[in-house]
């Protein structure tokens, strides 16, 4: 193993020495919540006392060797609960990070409501950076139900640089509007995550490019200039704001019920022109205030097909499924 090109290895403790010499030319460093299991807390590489966990946290990955300019690694959470007192990031210009904890209802990051509100983690690119990030099997919480404080990933870049993130079975809850901020995001992905409970938003993305969206669900989501495809994904709202061109496809969504306090599954152009977007396969099933499963502002080439809308009989649906304001232009309906 040749070790002159990777920053700081003379700093690492003997622990933290064999688990990078153990996995090769990336890190594994472990750390555990004040609750884990003893057997858990006596193998860590850092061990969290209950209080401002975000110290011990932001150590792992300050502790993250640096190979040919890259920060490169893997955050293991244990299962427990992370108290969450101040932004985690980390200040290199390149960095390629995993957060990866024991399950979504078994590892808790949960941000202090006794604190000012922030972001858990902050992926911010300036300049030429590139930031990579992973969130997998675990709980973003920005407080609690009666006191939603925090938010869970900013996402953000700047123009010349990478900011890439992607979810895998993650829960976000209890957050401050929105959860995640994603504006100019590259290829963001959710895979198998559920987001409730949360204040304003789950998702606010802007001007971002080619996210994913397969089997995850949503409460709120707000869409401005969005380039997103969505597959088997289930949401109860989803306002697009305005959009590119052929950039928005939702495929198989399930919208089962609205918001409280919104009259559409889904609003598109509540500001400017959506084009060429598609909503094919879907099933709408109840709107809890009234309204509309579409309401359409300002579109051109809007395609509608082949949905399932409401059960037959059923309550909660509307008199009218789409409405088509006198700014929508070229839609096909095929139902």
């Amino acid at each position: 193993m040749n070790t002159k090109d990777i920053a700081g290895l003379s700093n690492l403790g003997p622990l933290h020495l064999k688990r990078l010499l153990q996995v090769g030319r990336t890190a594994t460093f472990v750390v555990a919540a004040s609750d884990a299991p003893a057997s858990v807390r006596s193998q860590a590489d850092y061990v969290c006392g209950g209080t401002a966990d975000n110290v011990q946290i932001q150590a792992a990955i300050d502790g993250l060797p640096v190979i040919n300019g890259w920060k490169r690694g893997t955050i293991q959470l244990s299962e427990g609960t992370f108290d969450i007192r101040a932004l985690l990031l980390s200040s290199v210009d390149y960095y390629d990070i995993t957060f990866k904890g024991a399950g979504k209802f078994s590892t808790w990051v949960v941000w202090n409501t006794g604190v000012a509100g922030d972001f858990i983690f902050d992926a911010t690119t300036t300049g030429t950076q590139s930031h990579l990030v992973r969130f997998d099997n675990l709980s973003l919480q920005g407080g609690t139900i009666a006191s939603k404080v925090g938010k869970a990933v900013k996402i953000l870049a700047t123009a010349g640089n990478v900011c890439r993130v992607s979810f895998n079975s993650v829960l976000v809850t209890f957050c401050a509007d929105p959860a995640i901020s994603d504006s100019k995001g590259q290829l963001t992905q959710y895979f198998d995550c559920d987001f409730n409970n949360n204040a304003g938003f789950d998702l606010s993305v802007s001007a971002n490019s080619h996210n994913r969206y397969f089997g995850s669900t949503f409460e709120k989501v707000k869409f401005d200039l969005a380039c997103i495809k969505s597959y088997g994904t289930g949401f109860k709202h989803i306002e697009v704001v305005k959009g590119y061109n052929q950039a928005i496809e939702i495929n198989g969504g399930y919208f089962d019920p609205t918001s409280a306090g919104y009259t559409s599954a889904i609003k598109i152009g509540t500001s400017d022109y959506v084009s060429s977007m598609i909503i094919t396969g879907c099933d709408f099933r109840e709107v809890v205030d009234g309204g509309y499963y579409i309401d359409v502002q300002k579109a051109n080439n809007l395609i509608i097909r082949n949905n399932h809308w409401g059960t037959p009989g059923g309550a909660g649906l509307p008199t009218t499924f789409i409405n088509l304001a006198a700014t929508a232009v070229n839609t096909i309906i095929d139902e």
